[in-house]
């Protein structure tokens, strides 16, 4: 068995398996900004470390939406019939 059909392919197009991916989304959205946002605010860039956070924290939920949520079949029946009389 090649390790390609062991994978468990996640929803982003990367080679790596599902649950790498949600860490990278998580650290590239979340932590590294929070990080980058820490570092900008004591050296007194308030404003930009939080602009840099929001950007990032977007982008990161523009990602789960486009790759995640996007191809997701979010319809009812189509069954559109008037229900049976009595």
């Amino acid at each position: 068995m090649s390790s390609d059909e062991s994978r468990d392919d996640g929803p982003l197009p990367l080679p790596v398996s599902r649950n790498v991916q949600i860490v990278l989304v998580v650290a590239f959205a979340v932590v590294l900004p929070g990080i980058v946002d820490g570092y900008l605010s004591q050296a007194g860039f308030e404003v930009l470390g939080a602009a840099v956070w929001v950007v990032s924290y977007i982008g990161g939920a523009l990602v789960v939406w486009y790759y995640v949520l996007r191809p997701m079949e979010l319809v009812g029946e189509s069954d559109h019939s008037p229900p049976p009389e009595k």
